[in-house]
């Protein structure tokens, strides 16, 4: 009986291994072929996917219902001028000053979502200081406007001028 029992487990071992493999190449095959299967990717490629563009209609919505902190990355004067009413200046060129002239961040740790803007669609800054801050290990998504400050002010929506 010790020896049929043997073989019993062994062919019941062999007949596990199978089902296994057959059920990872099943998995791996309608990953591959599903629109929506898990993409093999690196750490930056998902922390890039973690800064969000929005429309200025969502970033406006944000704002009314008081779930956003705005963060303006124009230089100051820029921000001077005019602004969304209740934006932080956090120029992106500022990040590397001394502590004394840098910006304050602790907006990061408050509970809310951070959507970032510079002038325009054609402005980099609201990205790159998306990318800084990620790099800071600020983790939870943040969000910036498209179009920018130039298509906001355009839509007549809420502006702050001067200081």
């Amino acid at each position: 009986m010790s020896v049929d029992g043997r073989r019993i487990s062994g062919r019941l071992l062999r007949e596990m291994i199978v089902i296994f493999a057959v059920a990872c190449a099943l998995g791996a095959a309608i990953n591959l072929l599903h629109p929506r299967g898990f993409i093999l990717v690196n750490r930056s490629t998902v922390e890039e996917r973690s800064i969000v563009p929005i429309s200025v209609d969502e970033a406006r919505i944000k704002r009314d219902a008081g779930s956003a902190v705005f963060v303006d990355a124009r230089d100051r004067a820029e921000y001077g001028f005019s602004r969304i009413p209740g934006a932080v200046s956090v120029p992106l060129l500022d990040l590397d000053r001394p502590t004394d002239g840098a910006p304050d961040l602790s907006f990061l740790d408050r509970p809310v979502e951070v959507v970032i803007y510079c002038e325009s669609a054609a402005c980099g800054a609201a990205r790159d200081l998306a990318v800084r801050i990620r790099e800071r290990g600020y983790e939870r998504a943040l969000y910036i406007m498209e179009k920018g400050f130039t298509e906001w002010e355009s839509k007549g929506f809420p502006v702050e001028r001067g200081e």
